[in-house]
């Protein structure tokens, strides 16, 4: 089995638990380890969180890479005058603190947009799946570790105000934005913007790349039956990338690992090989040939 399950969060769990209601699924009790079916997700969505989440099935979890570049779009929303150590509502409070008077949606929109969106530098939350010396920040966080924060670079390609609810210091937002951009951060600078505090109380993922929450199913896996009628195919379009056509002497060639002649993609960028419309790998040209970069039969 190859493709990717696309799966509707809910809130209370986290994405590995539905990683392994997959899993287990797919790989009923008393199953060799050679017969096992490899299960993965791409992008991980906070316990709190709910929305798009991909699984990844078979050598589909070799794919992770491309999924997780793709644009994402989220709607949040934000409390203000209070922040938290987490940054959302898992956390306790840290800090409270007056909210000012808030613009309108309108005016709140623009000067959100003229702050937020492009490239920015981002400090992303203590508790972040961020490795320090092979650890989790999360984890030294709950520790009672130090955790270093570093500011990253990060895309926000856009920023709507859905809504702006002043009786209760609450703003509605979506926003598109690219990999490894905090949500919960950005929730945070809002409410520095606004010369207040602020976290995160709730957070939808509605759409991952060409994915959408509308197309997704709830992590009830009922059968095998049911995996495969929801399954999406691994294509280009859904990794992000172009598809090309194989001759059969040409998957014979990827499939044993060799190159084959310039199939025109273009240098530092990868495409989909297709043979009579089944994925056989992920492809990249270097030194004027062709090379499998991720075979997937």
């Amino acid at each position: 089995m190859l493709g990717i399950l696309p799966i509707h969060k809910p809130a209370g769990i986290t994405s590995h638990d539905v990683v392994n209601t997959v899993k287990f699924a797919l790989n009923p009790k008393g199953t060799p380890k050679s017969e096992r079916i490899k299960v993965g997700h791409a992008g991980t969505l906070d316990p709190f969180a709910t929305g798009v989440l991909l699984v990844m099935i078979g050598k589909a979890t070799r794919l992770e890479q491309f999924l997780h570049a793709h644009s994402k779009t989220y709607e949040a929303t934000i409390q203000l005058g209070s922040s938290t150590t987490t940054d959302d509502t898992e956390g306790e409070i840290l800090e409270t603190q007056p909210v000012p008077e808030l613009p309108n949606r309108t005016t709140l929109e623009v000067q959100l947009r003229n702050t937020f969106t492009g490239t920015l530098q981002q400090l992303p939350p203590t508790y972040a799946a961020i490795k320090q010396n092979g650890k989790k920040q999360y984890e030294l966080a709950r520790e009672g570790k130090a955790v270093h924060k570093n500011p990253r670079e990060v895309e926000i390609h856009a920023i709507e105000v859905l809504e702006c609810r002043a009786e209760t210091n609450e703003i509605e937002i979506r926003v598109e934005v690219g990999t490894g951009t905090y949500v919960r951060a950005l929730g945070r600078d809002i409410g520095e913007f606004l010369n207040t505090k602020a976290h995160l109380t709730r957070l939808v993922r509605t759409r991952i790349g060409p994915v959408v929450l509308e197309s997704c199913i709830d992590p009830e896996i009922r059968s095998l039956e049911h995996i495969a009628q929801h399954l999406l195919p691994v294509s280009g379009p859904l990794l992000g990338m172009q598809e090309v056509s194989l001759s059969t002497e040409q998957r014979i060639a990827f499939e044993q690992g060799q190159p084959v002649e310039n199939l025109h993609v273009e240098p530092g960028h990868y495409a989909l090989a297709l043979d009579q419309a089944q994925p056989i790998a992920i492809i990249e040209t270097r030194e004027h040939q062709t090379w499998p970069k991720i075979v997937l039969t």
